[in-house]
């Protein structure tokens, strides 16, 4: 008996993903403004785009089956001044829910804090949807790497109308200097990216744009 690896069936597999994760959007996503937007540039205005990486692109494909096994189509997107929300699942007796899917231990796992971005996206989701509260629901696809091999955990996030505003105030900015940078084809400027965590141990570590980016060439690097 023998078994041999299979690089060509291997990379008919992964751009098969490939298609359905990297297919071209327009508009300016909420899931657009709570990352980099510098990323987001490159990626609308490299001509070809550059191509997402295995790792991110089997990442995307994990949750995205994640998302589609418990609420397949549930909801249409919807658009709030001009940011597209896609909310994954509204129940009538709950409200809304956003699934996620993590490869990170359950133990001590924060729902505010240990992806911040994920609050954010769930803030600005609240403020298009007018609630104050949304469902976070996370699968735990290692468990706690000990005695538990995956689990299924929720939480209720309940938000202030100030932390609301002052959330979709941030998400505008975002929008408008990713809107002129896209119609313009000028970067974003350094320093207007910011809030965001940047450097060794961030987005920066994993991005698949650092041989593009002269951000990260020239601050992170130091090229």
């Amino acid at each position: 008996m023998k078994a041999t690896r299979s690089e060509a069936l291997e990379s008919y597999y992964l751009n098969k993903c490939r298609e359905k994760v990297d297919n071209e959007r327009t508009g300016i996503h909420a899931s657009d403004l709570d990352g980099c937007l510098l990323k987001i540039y490159y990626r609308r205005t490299m001509k070809p785009p550059p191509e997402i990486s295995k790792d991110s692109c089997l990442k995307f494909v994990r949750g995205w089956a994640v998302e589609q096994f418990v609420a397949p189509g549930t909801l249409e997107p919807i658009t709030k001044e001009g940011i597209i929300c896609s909310l994954d699942d509204k129940l009538p007796s709950l409200g809304e829910c956003e699934i996620k899917s993590t490869t990170k231990s359950m133990k001590g796992f924060d729902p505010l804090n240990t992806y911040y971005w994920w609050t954010t996206r769930m803030k600005t989701y609240c403020f298009a949807y007018g609630t104050k509260k949304i469902n976070l629901v996370v699968f735990f696809l290692n468990g706690n790497y000990k005695d538990i091999r995956t689990d299924l955990r929720c939480w209720t996030l309940r938000f202030t109308d100030d932390e609301l505003v002052e959330n979709w105030v941030e998400m505008q900015r975002r929008a408008k200097l990713l809107r002129i940078a896209l119609e313009t084809h000028e970067p974003i400027s350094f320093g207007e990216v910011h809030p965001l965590k940047f450097g060794k141990g961030t987005e920066c570590d994993y991005c698949d744009l650092n041989d593009t980016c002269q951000f990260y060439l020239s601050e992170v690097v130091g090229i």
